[in-house]
Protein backbone atom coordinates (compact mmCIF):
# COMPACT_ATOMS: atom_id res chain seq x y z
CA UNK A 1 0.00 0.00 0.00
CA UNK A 2 1.14 3.54 -0.69
CA UNK A 3 2.86 5.18 2.27
CA UNK A 4 1.56 8.61 1.23
CA UNK A 5 -0.69 10.19 -1.38
CA UNK A 6 0.42 9.86 -5.00
CA UNK A 7 -0.19 12.96 -7.14
CA UNK A 8 -1.13 12.57 -10.80
CA UNK A 9 1.96 12.87 -13.01
CA UNK A 10 4.46 11.56 -10.43
CA UNK A 11 7.39 9.80 -12.19
CA UNK A 12 7.49 6.01 -11.80
CA UNK A 13 10.23 3.66 -13.01
CA UNK A 14 10.67 -0.10 -13.20
CA UNK A 15 12.07 -2.87 -15.36
CA UNK A 16 10.63 -4.83 -18.27
CA UNK A 17 10.79 -8.63 -18.74
CA UNK A 18 14.13 -8.16 -20.52
CA UNK A 19 15.49 -5.83 -17.76
CA UNK A 20 15.06 -2.64 -19.81
CA UNK A 21 14.29 0.53 -17.91
CA UNK A 22 10.59 1.40 -18.08
CA UNK A 23 9.41 4.95 -17.46
CA UNK A 24 5.95 6.18 -16.63
CA UNK A 25 3.91 8.61 -14.59
CA UNK A 26 0.92 8.25 -12.30
CA UNK A 27 -2.09 8.44 -14.62
CA UNK A 28 -4.28 9.67 -11.80
CA UNK A 29 -3.92 10.58 -8.14
CA UNK A 30 -4.13 7.87 -5.46
CA UNK A 31 -4.64 8.19 -1.72
CA UNK A 32 -2.22 7.04 0.95
CA UNK A 33 -2.97 3.38 1.66
CA UNK A 34 -4.09 2.64 -1.90
CA UNK A 35 -3.06 -0.83 -3.07
CA UNK A 36 -3.63 -0.18 -6.77
CA UNK A 37 -2.38 2.63 -9.02
CA UNK A 38 -2.61 3.45 -12.71
CA UNK A 39 0.60 4.13 -14.61
CA UNK A 40 0.86 5.83 -17.98
CA UNK A 41 3.92 4.71 -19.89
CA UNK A 42 6.16 7.44 -21.30
CA UNK A 43 5.91 7.49 -25.08
CA UNK A 44 8.88 9.15 -26.74
CA UNK A 45 11.70 8.39 -29.17
CA UNK A 46 14.03 7.06 -26.44
CA UNK A 47 11.60 4.67 -24.72
CA UNK A 48 10.67 1.16 -25.79
CA UNK A 49 6.94 0.90 -26.51
CA UNK A 50 4.29 -0.87 -24.48
CA UNK A 51 1.48 -1.46 -26.95
CA UNK A 52 -1.03 -3.85 -25.38
CA UNK A 53 -4.40 -2.36 -24.39
CA UNK A 54 -6.95 -2.60 -27.16
CA UNK A 55 -4.68 -4.46 -29.61
CA UNK A 56 -4.86 -7.96 -31.05
CA UNK A 57 -2.17 -10.31 -29.68
CA UNK A 58 -0.22 -10.25 -32.95
CA UNK A 59 0.04 -6.44 -32.79
CA UNK A 60 1.15 -6.17 -29.16
CA UNK A 61 4.64 -4.99 -28.17
CA UNK A 62 5.77 -5.69 -24.60
CA UNK A 63 9.35 -4.34 -24.68
CA UNK A 64 8.44 -1.16 -22.80
CA UNK A 65 5.94 -2.72 -20.38
CA UNK A 66 6.69 -3.46 -16.75
CA UNK A 67 7.73 -7.07 -16.18
CA UNK A 68 4.82 -9.51 -16.28
CA UNK A 69 3.76 -11.17 -13.05
CA UNK A 70 5.64 -9.24 -10.38
CA UNK A 71 8.50 -6.85 -9.90
CA UNK A 72 9.51 -3.61 -8.25
CA UNK A 73 8.70 -0.03 -9.18
CA UNK A 74 10.21 3.15 -7.82
CA UNK A 75 7.82 6.02 -7.23
CA UNK A 76 9.52 9.40 -7.13
CA UNK A 77 9.47 10.83 -3.63
CA UNK A 78 8.18 7.60 -2.10
CA UNK A 79 10.64 4.81 -2.73
CA UNK A 80 10.35 1.27 -4.00
CA UNK A 81 7.23 -0.92 -4.04
CA UNK A 82 6.61 -4.52 -5.07
CA UNK A 83 3.83 -4.99 -7.62
CA UNK A 84 1.91 -7.79 -9.29
CA UNK A 85 0.07 -7.50 -12.59
CA UNK A 86 -0.81 -9.34 -15.76
CA UNK A 87 0.77 -7.73 -18.81
CA UNK A 88 -2.20 -8.68 -21.02
CA UNK A 89 -5.28 -8.08 -18.86
CA UNK A 90 -4.03 -5.18 -16.72
CA UNK A 91 -2.82 -2.88 -19.52
CA UNK A 92 -5.65 -0.63 -20.70
CA UNK A 93 -5.40 1.98 -23.41
CA UNK A 94 -6.46 5.20 -21.68
CA UNK A 95 -6.41 7.28 -24.86
CA UNK A 96 -9.14 7.21 -27.46
CA UNK A 97 -9.87 9.24 -30.55
CA UNK A 98 -13.15 10.20 -28.90
CA UNK A 99 -11.23 11.54 -25.90
CA UNK A 100 -9.31 13.97 -28.09
CA UNK A 101 -12.62 15.52 -29.13
CA UNK A 102 -14.39 15.48 -25.77
CA UNK A 103 -11.36 17.15 -24.12
CA UNK A 104 -10.86 19.67 -26.91
CA UNK A 105 -12.44 22.60 -25.07
CA UNK A 106 -9.96 22.48 -22.20
CA UNK A 107 -6.95 21.46 -24.30
CA UNK A 108 -7.42 23.82 -27.25
CA UNK A 109 -9.80 26.59 -26.19
CA UNK A 110 -9.78 27.35 -22.45
CA UNK A 111 -6.71 26.07 -20.60
CA UNK A 112 -3.70 26.02 -22.92
CA UNK A 113 -0.78 28.31 -23.76
CA UNK A 114 -1.94 30.55 -26.60
CA UNK A 115 -5.60 29.59 -26.22
CA UNK A 116 -7.71 29.49 -28.13
CA UNK A 117 -5.90 27.72 -30.93
CA UNK A 118 -6.79 29.49 -34.17
CA UNK A 119 -7.60 26.32 -36.16
CA UNK A 120 -9.76 24.88 -33.38
CA UNK A 121 -11.57 28.20 -32.92
CA UNK A 122 -12.49 28.20 -36.62
CA UNK A 123 -14.03 24.73 -36.35
CA UNK A 124 -15.80 25.66 -33.11
CA UNK A 125 -17.23 28.79 -34.72
CA UNK A 126 -18.45 26.75 -37.70
CA UNK A 127 -19.97 23.78 -35.80
CA UNK A 128 -20.96 25.64 -32.61
CA UNK A 129 -19.89 22.72 -30.40
CA UNK A 130 -16.59 22.05 -28.64
CA UNK A 131 -16.87 18.28 -29.21
CA UNK A 132 -18.08 18.64 -32.81
CA UNK A 133 -15.82 15.80 -34.01
CA UNK A 134 -17.22 13.37 -31.42
CA UNK A 135 -20.78 14.30 -32.36
CA UNK A 136 -20.04 14.03 -36.08
CA UNK A 137 -18.40 10.59 -35.87
CA UNK A 138 -20.93 9.22 -33.36
CA UNK A 139 -23.83 10.26 -35.60
CA UNK A 140 -22.15 8.67 -38.62
CA UNK A 141 -21.64 5.39 -36.77
CA UNK A 142 -25.29 5.40 -35.71
CA UNK A 143 -26.46 6.21 -39.24
CA UNK A 144 -27.82 9.58 -38.13
CA UNK A 145 -27.17 13.14 -39.19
Amino acid sequence: ALSKALPKGTPITGLSDNNRAVFGTALESASAGASSIKIQYVVDDSSAPCFVGGLASADQVHDGCLADGSGKITISGQGQYTYTYNIISDNKNARTIQGFSTAAQSKMFDDCPGCPYKDFEEFYNYYGEFDYANQWVTAALLGES
